[in-house]
């Protein structure tokens, strides 16, 4: 309050209040509701009151003005005002959570969904609702003291998932599932776990998969797991969400079959000697020799160990892992047999035979003399090896021993020999040759004497080749490998012949696609005027080893003179025109190296009135020349 009194004695008191104020010094701040307020003050001259004042304060209501609200739907932002008040979004969530926001602080205004009774504050508005696929409509009233004075709606459409193409790869196994596919799949493997991939071009962020043994979903491309199998049927289903609404189940049937068993190679011990027992079924023979009157057995084998496989002797039902196989054995003399079997559970794979020859022979050395090379053969060196190019060979054998109850005999054969008597020549084939000899005393074998002989292929020799061109025949080889001949023909047929029998040996013309043996080769070609030279190369194994080359020179039988003189008078000049094929100027050695030419001119300085001119054609071949022809004015 202000007053122009400046007497100190004047104070004033609000009713209702016990303190009071001097004029000038009062000052108040208080909330006015809407209506009439009547405001009453007494003024004091010291204690004595002098005057009562009063103030009719009438406060009205303020326009309600439109908020601009904030809609935020899963942290994303849309204004909503007077100029904007609806708005259209996509969505691909199964829900929404929405939140109001608004700077406005009329405590007036409140907001409603439509359809609802209930108005709380903008700010304190706060729903999450689920959507449906298609548009779902929210719309929201804003009211100022209970009166509707705005509408704001906006609109969600919701896409549906679609059912995605995807690929699940078992191993080398490939499934396709999708639209227009097959839901379910059988597969049948012998592995005791298989590795589930999968692949997906659709890249909707909604769509998941699980599986029973996975239950988190995850993204399709993401998915990867290793599932181990049980004998007979595992099934494999997988669950296709859109969110978290299953839309889709799979299923893969994988049947484990039992692995067949592998027949395992083992490693047997007889004693001193040691034998591989093959891995493949049937029946295998091994035969040893040995002057022990008893032998230790044991196996072992380097492959993977099937716990199904065991072995057992044919008489005994006993069954053991290879590994635990061992025993000894006493022999008598002669023949010791010994049958084993290897099983898988109750089947047999396979049957190993060994006979074991107890003798009381001593076991041989023996001598094998092969292309000059001896072999000693004996009980620590039961084989060699020896490498030939040849085609065959011959064995002979040697033995110090003067023990008259061994024999040898080539293995296969019933002839036995006595061994220093034994000689016998075979043929050989490219690569190995094994010759198996067995040792009898009497008729027992007691020792197998194996030689090895590689033939490797030979290298190719020089080749000479007779070439026949009209019955005249010229001979080549590496120190002649040219030739010539002349002819009057316009084309020749050209054979080859050979001594040699090696069929790695081709021919073929220079220039020419076509390769054949030497034998068989046979050509006709023309020729043109001069030399003409046919080159042919010679082959082993598709490798160039020679090179021989022929000229044929082409030539006329007799060349034509013509004689014209030339210019008039009693001396004129003449041209002497010979038509041939060659110009005979150049010479390389004792012979004449051509060049095609048709015509030569030769114009004589001499007065040839009748006179006879006489000229020498000189061709080098076969013979030369002489025209005589009388010169006329």
């Amino acid at each position: 309050m202000k007053t122009t009194s400046t007497d100190k004695r004047i104070t004033i008191l609000p009713e209702g209040s016990k303190k009071k104020f001097a004029i000038s010094e009062y000052t108040d701040k208080f909330n006015i509701e809407i209506g009439t307020h009547t405001k009453i003050f007494h003024i004091f001259c010291s204690t004595q009151q002098i005057a009562t004042r009063k103030i009719l304060i009438i406060r009205t209501e303020k326009d309600c003005i439109v908020p601009t609200i904030t809609m935020s739907l899963n942290n994303q932002d849309f204004q909503f005002s007077s100029d904007q008040k609806s708005h259209k979004i996509n969505s691909d969530d199964d829900s929404v959570q929405l939140k109001m926001l608004t700077e406005n602080s009329d405590k007036r205004i409140k907001i409603s969904p439509e359809k609802s009774t209930k108005q709380v504050d903008i700010s304190e508005y706060s729903e999450t609702f689920e959507l449906k696929v298609g548009e779902n409509i929210k719309s929201f009233n804003i009211f100022c003291n209970s009166k509707q004075i705005e509408n704001y709606k906006i609109t969600i459409t919701k896409t549906d998932c679609e059912i995605p193409a995807f690929v699940v790869s078992i191993g080398k196994d490939k499934f396709d599932f999708g639209p227009s596919k097959k839901n379910e799949y059988k597969m049948v493997t012998e592995e005791d776990s298989v590795n589930i991939k999968m692949t997906a071009q659709n890249t909707d962020k909604r769509v998941k998969i699980s599986s029973k043994e996975s239950p988190e979903k995850i993204s399709i491309q993401d998915y990867s797991e290793t599932v181990s199998l049980v004998l007979g049927e595992n099934i494999k289903i997988f669950t296709l969400f859109c969110n978290k609404k299953e839309i889709s189940t799979y299923k893969i049937i994988i049947t484990k079959n039992e692995k067949p068993c592998v027949i395992p190679t083992i490693d047997a011990t007889f004693g001193e000697h040691k034998l591989i027992f093959e891995g493949k079924k049937g029946e295998k023979k091994y035969e040893l020799t040995t002057k022990e009157d008893s032998m230790s057995i044991k196996m072992e084998t380097k492959t993977k160990i099937d716990e199904r496989v065991k072995i057992g002797e044919k008489e005994s039902k006993t069954k053991l892992s290879i590994s635990d196989y061992s025993e000894t054995m006493s022999l008598k003399v002669g023949d010791n047999i010994k049958i084993f079997n290897v099983y898988c559970r109750d089947e047999i794979l396979g049957t190993h035979t060994v006979k074991i020859t107890k003798s009381d022979c001593e076991i041989p050395k023996i001598t094998m003399t092969v292309k000059a090379q001896k072999f000693v053969f004996g009980p620590n060196a039961q084989s060699h090896t020896l490498t030939t190019k040849d085609d065959s060979a011959e064995i002979k054998m040697e033995n110090s021993d003067q023990d008259n109850r061994l024999k040898i005999s080539l293995k296969g054969t019933t002839k036995k020999s006595v061994i220093s008597e034994y000689s016998e020549n075979f043929d050989l084939e490219l690569g190995k040759n094994v010759k198996s000899f067995q040792v009898f005393c009497k008729d027992s074998v007691i020792a197998t004497y194996e030689l090895t002989i590689k033939r490797d292929e030979k290298d190719c020799e020089p080749t000479s080749i007779t070439a026949i061109l009209s019955g005249e025949r010229f001979e080549f080889n590496p120190n002649k490998v040219n030739q010539m001949m002349i002819t009057t023909e316009n084309s020749l047929r050209v054979t080859m012949e050979t001594k040699t029998t090696d069929k790695r040996i081709t021919i073929k013309r220079k220039g020419s696609d076509k390769m054949l043996p030497i034998p068989e080769y046979t050509e006709v070609f023309g020729l043109t005027y001069g030399p003409n030279t046919q080159t042919f190369e010679i082959f082993c194994k598709q490798t160039p080893k020679e090179t021989y080359s022929i000229t044929i020179i082409k030539s006329d039988p007799k060349p034509i003179l013509t004689i014209k003189p030339e210019g008039k008078g009693k001396n004129p000049q003449v041209t002497i025109t010979i038509d041939y094929i060659m110009d005979v100027t150049d010479f390389v050695a004792d012979r004449i190296s051509v060049t095609p030419s048709k015509r030569m001119t030769i114009k004589s300085s001499k007065s040839i009135n009748s006179h006879t001119w006489e000229l020498v054609v000189q061709l080098g071949f076969p013979t030369d020349y002489t025209f005589k022809a009388e010169a006329q004015s």
